[in-house]
């Protein structure tokens, strides 16, 4: 019987080999992860306007994106970012909520697809990661407010408890002047409906890119990009075009050098 378990033992580990071969690549961890990707040149600053306080704390529904126009920046989001089957990973796109800004690299996001529901479930989710927690489901609701949208309240609150998707960063207290100097201050490209026709640009695959959301620009911005240098006001035709529309002519352009 023991000389049969032995043979029985002998026969078992070359088969365990076979299935379960030792790894060719012994080498850490460390060495084996995915190479650098090339740091964002193109960037797409976006002017939202009338963001509530509920959607800059990541407080909505991903079933109702009209509500607070979150679908406007759900759709520039996929068109600043995708292309057919892949990521831009040479963009960047700011979403300027009045107060906050959103950033999102095309070289970091991981799971990102290109449906408008997905990108807002992705910016509900970066806007809700630092807001405090949800308050106990048993708190007494405040006057005015029944416990039924309390306990609404509480669960689209709970999403706070994950972090930002890779690629997401939400900047608090940073508004769109702010942003421009960040990005180095030098000129940038306003898409304008006042503007003249798309010329060649001598940095044609790196450029900031500054559009307003469904709203156009306000007064006030309007009188500030009059009087900034740096701004070169570019129109793409008479008819009125979504934003997310405007954002890929404006790829079109940069990829084509025109």
């Amino acid at each position: 019987m023991r000389a049969l378990a032995g043979a029985n033992l002998l026969f078992f580990l070359p088969i365990c080999s076979t299935f379960y071969p030792a790894p060719l690549d012994a080498a850490p961890p460390a060495q084996r992860r995915r190479p650098s990707r090339l740091a964002a040149a193109r960037h797409f600053v976006v002017l939202c306007h009338d963001v509530g306080d509920a959607v800059a704390r990541g407080e909505f529904s991903a079933n109702n994106l009209l509500e607070g126009r979150v679908d406007v920046l759900a759709r520039c989001l996929t068109a600043a970012l995708w292309v057919s089957n892949g990521v831009r990973e040479d963009a960047t796109l700011w979403l300027c909520l009045g107060r906050d800004t959103v950033e999102v690299r095309g070289a970091d996001v991981r799971g990102l697809n290109p449906d408008e529901k997905t990108a807002a479930l992705f910016l509900r989710r970066a806007l809700a990661a630092d807001q405090p927690d949800a308050p106990p489901a048993t708190a007494a609701a405040p006057t005015g407010k029944s416990q039924r949208n309390l306990d609404r309240l509480v669960a689209r609150r709970r999403v706070a408890k994950l972090p930002a998707p890779p690629g997401f960063v939400v900047r608090r207290g940073e508004r769109f002047e702010d942003r421009l100097d960040a990005l180095g201050g030098g000129p940038y490209v306003l898409l304008h409906e006042a503007g003249g026709a798309w010329s060649a640009r001598a940095e044609a695959r790196d450029a900031v890119v500054v559009i307003a959301d469904q709203l156009g620009f306000s007064a006030a911005e309007d009188a500030f990009f009059a009087a900034d240098a740096r701004a070169t006001r570019v129109s793409f035709g008479a008819a009125s075009l979504l934003t997310s529309q405007c954002i890929v002519l404006a790829h079109h352009y940069l990829d084509n050098g025109a």
